[in-house]
C-alpha cells in the first residue's frame, strides 16, 4: 500500500477539524442516530505502530445477533488514489463491513475508480450541512453554537502544581516524577430548558429555567464543588438510555407515577422488559420503585450547573468555534447529543439553548517507581483555577493510552 509521510500527518489521532468538519460529523451522528444505529465518535483503530481516528462508527444489528459496522471518514482535501489505499487498509485493519469517504473537497476520477474495486464508498454531503447559515445548523446538528477557552494558567505553573504531587515524606519508598507535561482540550455538552416542577399539595405545576452540563465523552452530568469540576457518579452515563427506557421516564414523569400495569398497556411493552428498563432508570436515579409503582424522581434537575459561567468567573472569554492548537491534544464528543436532549425532553423540559464547551486542562504524565517496578499515571491541572483536579479521572480512561503518547510526543518535558 502507498502511504506517503504527508498523509499520515494529515490523518493521524491529532487532527485538527475545521468547522466545516465538524459540522458533517455532528450532521452524520444525528442522522444515523435517528436511523437507530449505535453512534461512537473517534473511533480508535491502530495499524503497524500509528493509532488513527475513524470519526464516526455506526453499529446496527438488523436481524438477531447479526451486527454490522459501518465507518465513516471525513476528508477536506482532495480524494486521491493514494487515501484510497490507505483507506483499504484502515477497513480490513478496524474490520468494518463497510467504511464510507465523506469528501468536502474534490474527487480524483481514478480515486473514486479505486474505491469501488476495493469496496470502499465515497460520497459528498449536501453543501447546506457545510455552508449552510447557523440557524439552519442548529436544526441539523443540534449545536446552538460551539465555544472554547484558552488557559488562563501557564504551562510552567501546571508542572508546577504537578511536581507538588511529587514530594514525598521522610521515609516514603516511593519516587514520583512528572516526565511531560501538555495542553489538552474536553468537551461538555450545556443544555438550558424550562422544566415543569411539580410543588407538593399543589396542583399547578410550576416551570423554572435550569442549566445542565454534561461532558462530550461519557454523557455524565458535570458539575462544580469546591471550585472543582467533577463528574457526578450516581447518575451514571445519561448517554445510553435506550428508546424505550426514556419512553417510560417520559410516561411516568408526566404522570408523576405509574404502575407497572399501567406501563405495559400504554407503551405495549413486557412486564419483564419494563422491569428490567425501570431497573436501569433507577439505577440512573432517575425513578424510585416501590413494589409495583414506578415513581418520577427529578433529583438530577438539582444539578444545575453552567460550564460556561465557571469559565467566565474565572475571567476567561469564550472564543467562537473549536480550538485550534496545535501543540494541544483536542479530545472531540464521543456521544450524540440527541440522546441528552432526549433524557432532558422525556422530564418534561422544553429546551430552550445547546452549547458545546472546549476547556482546557494541563494533562501531566507522572511515572512512579517503586521497588524497581515502575507505575504511571495521569493527573490534570484545571487551566483556569489552576488546580490539581481528580473529578474527571473517568474521562480520562477513555483516553488514557492515547494521551500518553501525544504527551510524550508533544508535551513539555520537565527540566
Amino acid at each position: 500500500m502507498v502511504t506517503s509521510g504527508a498523509i499520515k500527518g494529515e490523518l493521524t489521532l491529532n487532527e485538527r477539524h475545521s468547522v466545516a468538519r465538524e459540522r458533517v460529523i455532528h450532521w452524520l451522528t444525528k442522522v444515523l442516530s435517528d436511523k437507530g444505529f449505535q453512534v461512537m465518535r473517534n473511533y480508535l483503530i491502530t495499524v503497524g505502530d500509528v493509532t488513527h481516528r475513524i470519526d464516526v462508527v455506526a453499529v446496527i444489528n438488523p436481524i438477531g445477533d447479526i451486527r454490522v459496522t459501518t465507518g465513516f471518514i471525513v476528508v477536506e482535501g482532495k480524494v486521491t488514489p493514494e487515501l484510497i489505499e490507505m483507506f483499504s487498509t484502515w477497513k480490513i485493519e478496524g474490520r468494518f463491513d463497510k467504511l464510507v469517504i465523506v469528501a468536502l473537497d474534490d474527487i480524483d476520477v481514478k480515486a473514486y475508480e479505486l474505491a469501488l474495486k476495493l469496496g470502499l464508498a465515497v460520497v459528498k454531503v449536501p453543501q447546506i450541512v457545510t455552508e449552510g447559515t447557523e440557524e439552519v445548523m442548529r436544526k441539523i446538528t443540534g449545536v446552538y453554537e460551539v465555544v472554547h477557552y484558552h488557559p488562563k494558567l501557564s504551562i510552567e505553573d501546571a508542572t508546577g502544581v504537578l511536581g507538588s504531587l511529587t514530594k514525598r515524606g521522610l521515609f516514603s519508598r516511593k519516587h514520583r516524577e512528572v516526565v511531560s507535561v501538555a495542553l489538552i482540550y474536553l468537551p461538555f455538552y450545556v443544555i438550558s430548558a424550562d422544566i415543569g416542577i411539580a410543588e407538593p399539595e399543589e396542583e399547578e405545576v410550576k416551570r423554572e429555567e435550569i442549566t445542565i452540563t454534561f461532558d462530550g465523552v461519557k454523557g455524565y452530568v458535570v458539575v462544580e464543588e469546591n471550585d472543582e469540576i467533577k463528574i457526578v457518579r450516581e447518575h451514571g452515563s445519561l448517554a445510553d438510555l435506550s428508546e424505550d427506557a426514556l419512553a417510560i421516564l417520559k410516561q411516568v414523569t408526566s404522570a408523576g407515577y405509574m404502575t407497572i400495569d399501567e406501563v405495559m398497556s400504554t407503551l405495549n411493552i413486557g412486564e419483564e422488559k419494563v422491569k428490567v428498563l425501570a431497573g436501569s432508570l433507577m439505577n440512573k436515579s432517575l425513578v424510585d420503585i416501590y413494589a409495583d409503582i414506578i415513581e418520577a424522581r427529578k433529583s438530577i434537575l438539582r444539578r444545575s450547573f453552567d460550564i460556561r459561567e465557571y469559565a467566565k468567573t474565572h475571567g476567561a472569554e469564550p472564543h467562537s468555534g473549536l480550538p485550534h492548537d496545535e501543540s494541544a491534544y483536542i479530545l472531540y464528543p464521543r456521544i450524540s447529543l440527541d440522546r441528552l436532549v432526549s433524557l432532558i425532553e422525556a422530564l418534561s423540559g422544553r429546551i430552550k439553548e445547546m452549547s458545546q464547551a472546549y476547556l482546557p486542562f494541563y494533562a501531566g504524565l507522572i511515572v512512579e517507581k517503586v521497588n524497581g517496578r515502575e507505575a504511571r499515571t495521569i493527573e490534570l491541572v484545571d487551566g483556569l483555577s489552576g488546580k490539581h483536579t481528580t473529578g474527571l479521572a473517568p474521562i480520562l480512561r477513555t483516553i488514557e493510552q492515547n494521551l500518553e503518547r501525544f504527551i510524550l510526543a508533544h508535551g513539555q518535558r520537565r527540566e
